[in-house]
């Protein structure tokens, strides 16, 4: 089956944050990953549901190597800003991510020299807005969850903080693209 690529690939693998499959996104039922079509060589992992790749997405920068970071410094790492540098990209690799910056910014309360702890991820109006404006990105476009989708998601990510394991998100209508890639 073709993939329609005019659907973005993290709306496609029910992935807002268009994360790879690593630990964060195994915990959260992800069991597949595929290699984009980018030029870049970036893989992202396909969800079960999109609240469980909004759930992984804070996870990741939760537990991960991101927290604790500026936000200007995670968006670096997490748009593949180490891997462009040591390619000798390095002015790519700043300019991309000064874009998703300038994003993140657009669309929240949220500045690149805010560092990312757990006050803001912990709480799900601050991490739906960061959440929703780094989906936005990610997509080109308004990521399409529903509100009760978000609303939902940061519980399902604070399950899984609090005992080690997610819980698995009920299935519902709009959370699961009909797109496969």
């Amino acid at each position: 089956m073709a993939v329609d690529t005019t659907i973005p690939a993290s709306v496609r693998h029910r992935n807002p944050g268009a994360m790879g499959l690593g630990k964060s996104a195994k915990l959260f039922g992800a069991t597949k990953v595929t290699t984009l079509n980018d030029g870049y060589g970036n893989t992202i992992a396909t969800f079960p549901t999109m609240v469980d790749g909004a759930g992984a997405m804070w996870h990741l920068l939760r537990t991960g190597s991101y927290f604790g970071m500026t936000i200007w410094q995670a968006l670096y790492r997490w748009g593949g800003g180490e891997a462009l540098a040591k390619a000798g990209k390095a002015q790519l690799a700043r300019e991309r991510t000064d874009g998703y910056a300038a994003s993140i910014e657009r669309y929240s309360r949220f500045r690149r020299d805010d560092k990312i702890t757990a006050e803001w991820l912990e709480d799900p109006v601050k991490a739906i807005e960061f959440g929703k404006a780094m989906a936005r990105h990610e997509a080109g476009q308004e990521y399409p969850m529903t509100d009760a989708q978000w609303d939902e998601a940061p519980a399902h990510f604070m399950t899984a903080l609090a005992r080690g394991r997610a819980p698995r998100a009920p299935a519902r209508a709009g959370g699961r693209s009909s797109a496969r890639g």
